[in-house]
């Protein structure tokens, strides 16, 4: 029988970057110049933070279930999704700095 995972949304999560990630690198191999450059920084954090979100998954898996434990897990989903779309956003800031845009 299998176990119902009670970290179904960072799972999912971890899931999406994966796909991301290859889907990046399938990109960079077709990428050239700076094109290339930038799409190797972007693999480079997206790997990071699927390490980070793996080993936060994998300690979250270790503690009992209960009140703290699920909101502890909403909290940890929250602050997830804001540094990756702050970082997204800088991302974006600085391509368009790059290719000379002004706001």
């Amino acid at each position: 029988m299998e176990q119902k995972s009670l970290h179904q949304g960072l799972e999912m999560r971890l899931d999406h970057l994966h796909f991301r990630i290859e889907a990046l690198k399938a990109k960079i191999k077709i990428a050239q110049g700076v094109e290339k450059m930038d799409e190797i920084g972007r693999l480079d954090q997206l790997e990071h933070r699927y390490e980070d979100l793996g080993e936060r998954l994998r300690q979250l898996s270790r503690e009992s279930p209960g009140f703290r434990h699920n909101m502890k897990n909403e909290f940890e989903k929250l602050s997830y999704d804001l540094s990756g779309a702050f970082d997204e956003f800088i991302l974006w800031v600085d391509s368009g700095f790059q290719r000379g845009e002004k706001g």
